[in-house]
């Protein structure tokens, strides 16, 4: 098992690029790499996969409270959303 990731803070209502985002590049996190996000609060989370900022008409699917998900090798982008403040861990699988 590698070593655990910071965990990543979720501002409320703001999409976040989990391949930008500086716990996952200080680690060589590329974009397209297999992750795991694990949702450390009751709150749901929506994730989607693209390669720019998602709107209100992209398409997302549910991450619910306390729940993990991994995404597809060779995403082009990993966005993660939370209507409210929420946490999250992201793995390298």
């Amino acid at each position: 098992m590698s070593d655990t990731l910071a965990n990543i803070k979720l501002p409320a209502s703001t999409w976040v690029d989990l391949y930008t985002h500086p716990t996952l590049t200080d680690a060589g996190v590329s974009v397209g790499q297999k992750l795991i996000v694990n949702n450390l609060y009751l709150s749901d989370v929506k994730l989607c996969s693209q390669a720019s900022e998602p709107d209100a008409d992209s398409g997302f699917v549910f991450l619910e409270g306390r729940g993990s998900k991994v995404n597809e090798s060779g995403d082009s982008g990993a966005w993660v959303y939370s209507d409210v403040a929420g946490l999250i861990n992201v793995g390298i699988v």
